[in-house]
């Protein structure tokens, strides 16, 4: 398994929603989505998360990749 280095982008994160779907490019962008949800929902905390590396193992021949992650 290899850690890799990847473009930082940044996600919002709130424990009581659904899980991050959008990655933001610039930081600034990422703060702007932050603030337009907590004004959205008030009294729920938004997470500004980073991220910069990945994990990898490619799988191998003939898994079965729908069966998801256990």
């Amino acid at each position: 398994m290899a850690i890799k280095k990847t473009p930082t982008f940044w996600m919002i994160w709130n424990s009581k929603r659904d899980l991050p779907a959008v990655k933001h490019w610039t930081l600034k962008e990422g703060l702007a989505e932050g603030r337009r949800l907590s004004e959205k929902v008030p009294g729920e905390i938004f997470y500004l998360l980073s991220a910069d590396k990945f994990f990898f193992k490619a799988a191998p021949k003939g898994l079965d990749k729908s069966k998801g992650i256990s």
